[in-house]
């Protein structure tokens, strides 16, 4: 996959990082509202382990705000991108949203592979990169919190390497 704003790696080179999965899309209104959540818990708790990435597929339509104050409403429709145009919307989307965490433009296998049916969808994943937790919508965000913190509890990190 394509990274925007990080190096591109693999899952299983994060092991030892609590890892959120956001899957989403610009066009998607409650993917937009999560984002700058998940971009304050990032930003909190990034120095304890916790990477967040934004992954979203190609989709010819989108939604690109002009800055972070467009990020939920007011921003322009974009429609008929193809596969060049979007990763050119994704980076654009990006910067104009002010979104600090790293945007991975995968495909629909991405998706099916954390048998992802709709979006928003957040997954959670701990240091041993087993799946601990998936939220779909938005209000799934308190639970992501909870399950954050508790991975990146220093007693978190004793229990995973025992198998606990």
């Amino acid at each position: 996959p394509t990274w925007i704003g990080g190096t591109a790696s693999n899952l299983s080179a994060l092991r030892g990082k609590v890892v959120v999965l956001d899957f989403w899309a610009t066009w998607c209104s409650p993917c937009r509202a999560v984002m700058p959540s998940l971009d304050h818990m990032r930003q909190g708790r990034e120095s304890r382990g916790l990477l967040v990435l934004g992954v979203t597929r190609f989709y010819d339509r989108g939604y690109l705000p002009a800055d972070e104050s467009e990020l939920r409403t007011g921003g322009a429709s974009v429609k008929g991108m193809d596969e060049k145009a979007f990763l050119e919307h994704v980076t654009a989307f990006k910067k104009n949203s002010g979104i600090g965490y790293p945007f991975v433009i995968g495909d629909g296998d991405d998706f099916k592979s954390y048998r992802i049916s709709g979006i928003p969808t957040v997954v959670v994943v701990d240091r041993a990169g087993t799946v601990q937790l998936i939220g779909v919508g938005g209000a799934a965000e308190p639970m992501v919190r909870a399950a954050v913190d508790r991975l990146l509890a220093p007693s978190s990190e004793t229990s995973e390497s025992q198998g606990g």
